[in-house]
């Protein structure tokens, strides 16, 4: 567990590169920009021979619940980018395959 902020890639600098890596983002990617994602997944992707990136997201129907309702608002979290079908994720970054997704509540 490295102890900074997702957006500062300098944590990556704590990982040896060339290495084969597990990243668990739980409760992350709702709340980073497209943009911040694509970054993200980019400096990954730059450094490490072979990346495996569990985490969990939010459709776009739940991106707007979440304003309406969502624990989170209370700490004026806000919840930035959802997606509808992972292999949206892919076109992110052409490193990127979708391998598996595991669905906790559909949408109604």
């Amino acid at each position: 567990m490295i102890s900074s902020s997702v957006v500062d890639y300098r944590w990556l600098d704590n990982i040896k590169e060339n290495e084969n890596i597990l990243v668990i983002a739980e409760g992350l990617s709702m709340y980073l920009s497209e943009d911040e994602l694509k970054e993200l997944l980019f400096q990954i992707n730059q450094r490490f021979n072979k990346v495996y990136f569990i985490f969990d997201a939010y459709t776009k129907k739940g991106v707007k619940l979440s304003k309406i309702k969502n624990p989170v608002n209370q700490f004026n979290a806000e919840v930035k980018y959802g997606f509808n079908n992972p292999e949206e994720l892919c076109l992110l970054h052409s490193n990127l395959k979708h391998v598996a997704t595991h669905v906790i509540k559909k949408d109604r």
